[in-house]
């Protein structure tokens, strides 16, 4: 087992090509969101819209900041080779964080978000505004967004990948920069849309010469209800279609989430739940991906 798992790290060191589907994957950030099934584009009422549809932030009144940080696969990480050629264990997490300021003419947020392990790891730097076209912010309108996105990879420098030619030639770090668009239409009091455009300007993160691998694009589109369970209390339904060119197959992946949220004792207290499938690479069709709970 010890030297399957050195002989995976081996391979995974001295590949010379990364192909951008693999990269910036929909992980998904918030508490939430997750735990509504990641179904937000049409609520994103908080400082995590900044990910999953920038033109949310349009809604916020005053400043907000949110942090997160997730362990991932707690207890089944692999083991990798690192720089005196021992297996240590891989700490694949997720970092994410964002801040929201409103202004007296556009809302301003920035992100970071971060992906790394012992081998790999990648960022996103985030820079939006939004703006609120309508009444009140109570009331019907639109809200439109735009945010730059600076992308950045990079590969750990180890014995291997200092050995190998490939990256003394082509580096083992890349950047590049993309662009996402939001959109946000308060239809009634309790009746919203969302859609957001994402990585809409080509981002090329191939370290070969002469390939290119852009990151792929990504559309979110989506709808939200909600009922006033009294003067205080709220019920929310959330139904989002998320659309991403697979630069594999040269196919489009639609993936459906829809989720739930109920708050009370004066939003004191919330509860949520949903689920997402997704299309898998079988005769199958969709795959059962998600279902999950949770409480704020």
């Amino acid at each position: 087992m010890r030297l399957n798992r050195a002989v995976l790290a081996l391979a995974f060191c001295l590949s010379t090509t990364w192909a951008a589907e693999a990269q910036f994957l929909d992980m998904g950030v918030g508490a939430r969101p997750m735990g509504m099934g990641r179904a937000f584009v049409a609520v994103a009422d908080d400082a995590s819209a900044m990910y999953w549809n920038p033109a949310g932030i349009s809604q916020l009144q005053n400043t907000e900041a949110m942090v997160m940080y997730a362990p991932m696969y707690v207890g089944l990480n692999a083991k990798v080779i690192d720089s005196s050629s021992n297996l240590t264990n891989d700490g694949m997490a997720l970092a994410y964080g964002s801040l929201v300021i409103p202004t007296s003419h556009v809302n301003l947020g920035a992100s970071v978000h971060f992906f790394n392990t012992y081998l790999y790891n990648e960022y996103r730097v985030s820079l939006g505004f939004a703006r609120f076209l309508g009444a009140t912010l109570d009331g019907t309108g639109i809200g439109i967004a735009g945010k730059v996105k600076l992308l950045g990879t990079g590969i750990a420098t180890n014995q291997y990948v200092s050995a190998n030619p490939f990256f003394t030639a082509n580096g083992t770090t890349k950047q590049a920069v993309t662009a996402d668009l939001g959109l946000f239409f308060r239809a009634t009091e309790r009746l919203s849309f969302g859609a957001s455009w994402e990585n809409i300007v080509p981002a090329d993160m191939s370290l070969s010469p002469g390939v290119t691998e852009n990151v792929p694009f990504l559309l979110r589109m989506g709808a939200a209800l909600k009922w006033p369970l009294n003067a205080f209390d709220d019920f929310r339904s959330a139904i989002d279609v998320t659309i991403r060119n697979n630069t594999i197959n040269k196919q489009r992946d639609v993936s459906l989430a829809a989720g739930a949220e109920i708050t009370l004792f004066q939003e004191l207290v919330a509860f949520r739940t949903g689920f997402n499938v997704s299309p898998q690479y079988v005769d199958d069709g969709f795959s059962f991906d998600e279902l999950t709970f949770g409480m704020g």
